[in-house]
């Protein structure tokens, strides 16, 4: 695990970049609408996004499909 987490600091640094959850501004208490992990690579105002919608995690497989 400390392996791991070593190189993820290290491409995130690398690639400036961050994991975040994120949801549709119409969420609340009452509900999350357009859950899903989002990436973003870069800093602002030059950043780039790309969010893994309905999902609560994200492995090398979503990574895959979403390169094909």
């Amino acid at each position: 695990m400390e392996e791991f987490l070593k190189e993820l600091q290290a491409l995130l640094e690398k690639h400036k970049a961050s994991i975040n959850f994120d949801c549709e501004d119409s969420s609340d208490t009452h509900g999350i609408y357009g859950a899903g992990i989002e990436v973003t690579v870069g800093l602002w105002p030059d950043e780039k996004r790309y969010k893994f919608k309905y999902t609560w995690g994200i492995d090398a497989l979503d990574v895959k499909r979403r390169n094909k």
